[in-house]
């Protein structure tokens, strides 16, 4: 931070940086088994909120009573793509095995059709987030009433696009994906694919049973997303008259999609599909690589990039820090203990790396062969309630000594930009070594390697040595930086 308080071109660079490699390294091991879904999603933006306020974080505007918000966004906005993602290779895949065969069924699709379906995937992918995101460098004063109202129209816009307008479009968009489910469909008693889905609204995994059911839903949801994306960019530009959370939002969604779509070559360079957008072409060796993993950890590397990049490009007056006082959001000490207690400690920053602990412990030991497979999930449960009551402890010790005793406005005696400074290392950490708990397979590569040292670096995964390395180089970054801010501060106060 520079005498005005200003984010120097250095420290600039960094959170770029580190914005790439965090986001890579988290959205990676939210692939990982105790991290997936929502719940990895929730970490992601745990981890990027806490980073967004170590740079950022010296401005009355950033609260405690905001963390949260940022992994909330995570479970509201999180959409399925596990078929989307091939789409641009050629080919779809049934999701159901077919009655006859036993087995998966594979169709040729127009790659190209496939391809603006990953771009609205990516577009819509963390929209809510790019929204959170830009409100907190907006000069528009946010509540929380706010929030509740971009969550509110974003939901109502997506529900409706799924029981209207958005099966039609994906006529134009890919027909392929209307015109294989509607003959299973019709085939199990429906009129057509969208009375099927519309059947099956509350019921995914019942959809899913059907032949093409999955990609058929996933195609619905991902136009319902990106038009719920485009109405939070309208409602912040319209309603609210926020230029500024507009363009983040959108620079944020932009670079979701075009993260999300490069680096989907990982995951369609062996298609042998005459569809496919890379049919024909001659693709870098270094590119010509099969691995969802790679693909994982470059999405989040480019969605990473992009927040830190849109956010340094702000002008001064927008992200600048500020001598301030310390005012909570929420006034009443009592709403703010248990706020702080279930959400923004609770949920935000422990539920994922508790949860994650138990899963992988468990796995640990069932490679092992210490606990059977019928064990594993009891002893994840008391691993999870172990670490759950111990945490719990602390916390609650902590925040009714500076909440409810002294009535201080903060949970932790120091403002945000000091407590995730502090934090975001710690938080890396221990997610990093969670990640590399082993289970069954990775103990049997860890003997193999023991026995044949040789063999270790050409067996080892590709995106998971990305995601390691992304970690350690962060923390390299973090731990002196952090250092060089506090010795800085130290210097201009006296």
């Amino acid at each position: 931070m520079s005498a005005d308080n200003r984010l120097g071109k250095g420290r600039k660079i960094a959170s770029i940086i580190l914005g790439a490699l965090v986001c890579g390294f988290m959205w990676r091991v939210r692939g990982e088994h105790g991290f997936g879904s929502a719940w990895g999603l929730a970490g992601v933006f745990t981890v990027m909120t806490l980073l967004v306020f170590a740079f950022y974080g010296n401005r009355a505007k950033i609260k405690y009573e905001l963390l949260p918000l940022g992994c909330i966004t995570a479970f509201l906005a999180t959409p399925a793509w596990g078929v989307v993602n091939g789409l641009a290779g050629g080919y779809m895949r049934s999701g159901a095995a077919s009655p006859e065969t036993g087995e998966e069924l594979q169709y040729v699709v127009n790659g190209y059709h496939g391809l603006i379906m990953l771009i609205m995937t990516g577009f819509a992918l963390i929209c809510l987030y790019g929204i959170f995101a830009g409100t907190l460098f907006s000069s528009r004063e946010y509540k929380f009433y706010h929030y509740a109202v971009y969550a509110a129209v974003f939901l109502a816009v997506v529900y409706i696009a799924k029981t209207t307008y958005a099966h039609y479009l994906m006529k134009l968009i890919i027909p392929e994906a209307e015109k294989n489910f509607s003959q299973f469909a019709v085939s199990a008693g429906f009129a057509n694919a969208k009375q099927a889905y519309l059947k099956y609204f509350f019921n995914y995994s019942g959809l899913k049973k059907l032949l093409f059911g999955r990609a058929y839903a996933e195609c619905v949801e991902h136009i319902a997303f990106a038009s719920g994306a485009l109405a939070l960019i309208l409602t912040a530009l319209i309603a609210f008259r926020d230029k500024i959370t507009a363009l983040v939002s959108l620079v944020i969604n932009i670079f979701a999609a075009i993260g999300i779509t490069v680096s989907d070559v990982f995951l369609i360079s062996d298609s042998g599909s005459r569809g496919s957008i890379l049919f024909g072409k001659s693709i870098p060796a270094f590119l010509n690589i099969k691995s969802w993993g790679l693909w994982e950890y470059f999405t989040g590397f480019f969605i990473g990039l992009g927040i830190m990049l849109i956010i340094a490009l702000l002008p001064d007056k927008y992200t600048a820090g500020r001598h301030y006082r310390n005012e909570p959001a929420i006034a009443n000490k009592g709403i703010r203990f248990a706020y702080s207690l279930l959400l923004t400690f609770g949920f935000a920053l422990l539920a994922v790396p508790v949860r994650a602990s138990g899963l992988r412990i468990a796995d640990f030991f069932e490679g092992l062969n210490l606990i059977s497979e019928s064990r594993n999930e009891l002893v994840s449960y008391i691993v999870m309630g172990v670490a759950g009551v111990i945490c719990a402890a602390v916390v609650i010790a902590v925040l009714k000594k500076n909440i409810l005793d002294k009535n201080l406005p903060v949970p932790v005696r120091k403002k945000p930009l000091d407590f995730a400074q502090t934090l975001l290392p710690v938080y890396i950490l221990i997610i990093f070594v969670i990640f590399l708990i082993p289970d069954g397979e990775g103990i049997a590569f860890i003997r193999e390697g023991i026995k044949n040292p040789a063999a270790v670096p050409s067996g080892l995964d590709k995106a998971n040595t990305f995601a390691a390395l992304s970690a350690v180089i962060s923390l390299l970054i973090l731990i002196p930086l952090k250092k060089r801010e506090k010795k800085h501060r130290k210097h201009s106060s006296q």
